[in-house]
C-alpha cells in the first residue's frame, strides 16, 4: 500500500478533468528512504535488482528541485506554473528576466537506454506535479520490451555541458552519451582529432560498441551450449567488462585482455564472482 500528498497543484490537475495516468505523484516512503533521500551528502545504494535503488535516487533529484523551486519562489515571487519544465528536449528560449535566476543543475546517468528513457519520463512527470502543466504524449512510458534508439532518444542535446538551457535539468542521459557531451566540453576534443571524418567514426563507435543487450542477443545465443545452459550471461558479460578486458591486469597485457592463463589465475582473487571451474569458460 502506498500513501500520496497531495498539493494545491496536484488538486487542481484532478478537477480539470485531465487523464490521472498523465500525472506522477510522489509517494510517502519509509522512514529508511527517506532518511537516503534527505542525507546532504553523497549516497552510496547497495541492493538487489527491485529492491528501489533507482527510484529513491529519482525522490532524491526530485526533491532537490523541489526545494530549488521553493526558493525561487519565495525569493524571486513566482509561481510554481511559471517554471520552465521538462519538455522532451525541444528547444527553448529563456526570457531575459529569467537569466540572472540560479540554476539547478542535477545530472542523472545510467548505461541503460531503456532505465534512462523511464526514469526521464518518471522526472517528466514528478516536475509536471510542481508546474501544473498537462503532459505531452511523448512524454508517455516505454515499455521494457522496446528498443531505445540514442540516436533519436538524445537528438536535441548537444554533445557538450556548456551553455545548456535551464530547462534541460534535471539532465538525465546515459553514460555513453555523458562521455560525448565531457569530450566535447573539453578543449582538445578526441573526436576532432580526426577532422571532418569525426561524426563518422563517431557513428561508427557507438555501432560497434557491445553492449550488455547486444552481448545478450546477438553474441550469447553462439556460445557453447555447454557453458550458456550453466552461466547467466549477466554474470559473463560483468566479468568480461571488469577483468578480461576492463581490470586493471589487463592494462598490463599488451593486447589490453588478459590471457587464458592469466585470468583462471585469479581464482583466488576476492574481486572475481566466478569460480575457477567457471573461468575456464573464457575460452
Amino acid at each position: 500500500m502506498k500513501f500520496y500528498s497531495l498539493s494545491p497543484v496536484v488538486v487542481s490537475h484532478l478537477l480539470s478533468h485531465h487523464n490521472i495516468d498523465d500525472l506522477d505523484l510522489p509517494f510517502e516512503v519509509s522512514d529508511e528512504e527517506r532518511e537516503i533521500i534527505h542525507f546532504s551528502r553523497s549516497t552510496f545504494i547497495l541492493g538487489r535488482s527491485g529492491t528501489g535503488k533507482t527510484t529513491i535516487l529519482t525522490m532524491k533529484l526530485f526533491q532537490k528541485e523541489n526545494l530549488h523551486h521553493m526558493a525561487l519562489e519565495a525569493t524571486y515571487g513566482i509561481k510554481s506554473g511559471e517554471f520552465p519544465c521538462l519538455n522532451d528536449d525541444k528547444e527553448h528560449e529563456e526570457s531575459s528576466n529569467g537569466n540572472d535566476r540560479p540554476i539547478l543543475r542535477q545530472l542523472f546517468v545510467t548505461v541503460s537506454p531503456k532505465l534512462c528513457q523511464a526514469v526521464k519520463d518518471h522526472v517528466v512527470r514528478l516536475k509536471r506535479s510542481i508546474c501544473g502543466s498537462n503532459v505531452s504524449a511523448e512524454s508517455s512510458p516505454i515499455e521494457e520490451d522496446v528498443d531505445v534508439d540514442t540516436s533519436i532518444q538524445f537528438k536535441n542535446i548537444p554533445d557538450t555541458l556548456i551553455n545548456l538551457p535551464a530547462n534541460s535539468y534535471p539532465l538525465v542521459i546515459t553514460f555513453q552519451k555523458f562521455l560525448m557531451m565531457l569530450d566535447g566540453s573539453l578543449g582538445d576534443s578526441y573526436f576532432e582529432r580526426f577532422g571532418v571524418e569525426s561524426v563518422a567514426l563517431e557513428t561508427l563507435m557507438r555501432k560497434k560498441e557491445v553492449t550488455y543487450d547486444r552481448f545478450d542477443t546477438i553474441y550469447w545465443p553462439h556460445f557453447n551450449s555447454q557453458y550458456t545452459k550453466t552461466l547467466d550471461p549477466s554474470r559473463v558479460f560483468s566479468e568480461i567488462m571488469s577483468h578480461i578486458k576492463g581490470g586493471m591486469q589487463a592494462l598490463e597485457h599488451g593486447d589490453g585482455k588478459l590471457s587464458r592463463e592469466s585470468y583462471v589465475s585469479l581464482s583466488e582473487n576476492r574481486a572475481s564472482s566466478l569460480s575457477k571451474q567457471k573461468r575456464e569458460t573464457q575460452n
